[in-house]
């Protein structure tokens, strides 16, 4: 039964990239050559990253005989990697997986289940782990200090480590639905906000890595110490690296009586958290607000959008994380508009005429953040097997893609804006730049919704069982992505040619006429062409 489930597992993530539409259609072979490139490419610029890291702390360490703490220090890191980078995926893959009920109603046991799911969630940490370990073995081995024993135990801890950060990841991932299982209200919002907690600490830890790098080789002596009583585990682990038997048996061990004791738990709690329910009076709110919706349909519509929206974890932090950067971006230009005043006068002195391009390189900026707001590149798709529910109600296809368009441009249209205003305080211009900036922002919302949505009707993926999957995994997404970009490189190109011709205000006025055209054709061709298009995906 195992093998069956797992075989199921991985035809499940296989078909998500091979199929196409709700036909059993092969996607071309040039599609899945531009995954797996995709794919290579995003690996190789991280294995990039972090051998320059290996590169930075081994000799060093090697050379006043920290060999150990080399691979303690890349462990770690590798470690909190594999569970920032799987925790969420965990989550959703064992707990909110589309046919654990289905599963669950067959005479499977819930462990064997648990398994099949783990075992691809494995896969998962591996990867994300293998981006750190496999540049710090080839460094390490790259000093000559390597023996057949320690390259072996190396290799050996590269598929070991994955499974405490499993363990960690299912723990995790356990500890939320656990919690979640018990909120009446809406609990993706738990899960938003544990999320970006999570990323802040990644990028505030990936910011300040020069200066822990520093610290790590000044403080050879006393940050060893620390990881010796504080950190026993790495301790062993970078024992183990050097090619002693016994560490390597204890680190060995150590990770092993952790994950079983994890999935033992596991095991024993998962029938009650994928099949807990909320609460009655959650429910009587739900019905309460279905009354209240049926008396319009367009807005019962649209109210559909927002609510599969904000309970869906998975899709909020997919395709709305770029709103908090935008807030965050306008909260510091509202807070340091006092000091960019003076700062930016004294750049001038050295950029000639910079204070007149700088409208149209902070609308740039706030264009790349913009792009990566993509709400509506997966929201077809996102309707799946239910897609017939809503062409079957008295709406046509139009009112069904706008109430998508309308809830994209509910989530990003007003922090966009508020970016836009903060950019006006700072740079207080005249009031032609200051409405082109407003309306150049607002357009470009407008753009990258309608793109996305028609990227979504052109290439849907109605054949998913988790939500991750055309959320995270589909072509819409990342050509959606990369079409806002390209967007931008085409007007920061085309600005550069004619730089010598128009002003930047005149520049800034072309890019504003051009994206008000794109935006006008892809509302054309949604209205003609991709309510054709969205009536033609169920037959």
């Amino acid at each position: 039964m195992k093998k069956t489930l797992l075989k199921k597992q991985l035809l499940e993530f296989i078909s998500s990239l091979s199929q196409r539409r709700n036909r059993q259609k092969r996607k071309t072979g040039s599609s899945i050559l531009l995954y797996a490139l995709l794919f290579l490419f995003v690996m190789f610029s991280f294995g990039i990253l972090f051998f320059q890291m290996a590169q930075a702390l081994c000799a060093p360490l090697v050379q006043t005989g920290f060999d150990w703490m080399y691979f303690a220090l890349m462990g770690l890191i590798a470690t909190a990697l594999g569970i920032i980078g799987s925790v969420f995926h965990t989550y959703s893959a064992l707990y909110h997986a589309k046919d654990n009920e289905l599963l669950l109603s067959m005479p499977i046991s819930p462990p064997n289940i648990l398994f099949s799911r783990m075992a691809i969630c494995y896969l998962t940490s591996f990867l994300f782990e293998a981006i750190v370990l496999v540049p710090t073995i080839l460094v390490y081995h790259s000093t000559g200090a390597n023996t057949i024993l320690s390259l072996l135990f190396q290799v050996l801890i590269l598929f070991l480590l994955p499974l405490f950060a499993l363990a960690a990841s299912c723990f995790l991932g356990w500890l939320v639905a656990l919690f979640a299982s018990h909120i009446r209200g809406n609990k993706s919002i738990f899960t938003v906000v544990l999320a970006l907690v999570f990323l802040a600490g990644y990028y505030y830890l990936y910011a300040r890595a020069s200066h822990y790098l520093q610290l790590i080789l000044v403080h050879q002596s006393a940050i060893g110490k620390t990881i010796q009583t504080a950190l026993f585990p790495a301790y062993q682990m970078g024992l183990a690296a050097k090619g002693q038997i016994l560490p390597f048996l204890l680190f060995a061990g150590m990770v092993l009586a952790i994950f079983a004791i994890v999935y033992w738990i596991l095991s024993r709690s998962f029938l009650s958290l994928v099949t807990k329910k909320r609460g009655e009076s959650s429910i009587r709110s739900r019905q309460s607000k279905l009354v209240y919706r049926s008396t319009s349909q367009r807005k019962a519509l649209f109210h559909k959008e927002l609510h599969y929206f904000k309970n869906n974890a998975t899709y909020m932090l997919n395709c709305g994380l770029g709103v908090v950067f935008i807030l965050l971006l306008a909260g510091f230009l509202f807070f340091k508009a006092r000091w960019l005043r003076t700062f930016l006068p004294q750049i001038s002195a050295y950029v000639p005429n910079l204070s007149q391009w700088i409208p149209l390189m902070v609308c740039g900026v706030i264009g790349l953040m913009v792009a990566t707001i993509d709400i509506t590149a997966p929201s077809v798709s996102l309707e799946g097997k239910r897609l017939w529910v809503v062409q079957s109600a008295p709406l046509s296809a139009w009112d069904i893609l706008w109430a998508k368009e309308k809830l994209h441009l509910l989530i990003g249209l007003p922090p966009t804006l508020l970016c836009a205003v903060a950019v006006n305080v700072v740079l207080l211009p005249d009031i032609l730049t200051a409405f082109l900036i407003l309306s150049w922002n607002a357009l470009f919302v407008f753009f990258c919704a309608s793109l996305g949505l028609a990227i979504n009707l052109k290439r849907p993926n109605l054949n998913w069982i988790n939500e991750t999957t055309p959320v995270k995994q589909s072509a819409s997404v990342i050509l959606s992505l990369l079409g806002g970009w390209a967007t931008l490189l085409v007007l920061g190109g085309l600005c550069f040619l004619l730089h010598n011709l128009f002003s930047p205000l005149l520049l800034l006025l072309l890019c504003t006429i051009l994206l008000g055209f794109g935006f006008v054709f892809l509302l054309w061709w949604l209205k003609k062409k991709g309510t054709a298009c969205f009536d033609a995906l169920s037959s």
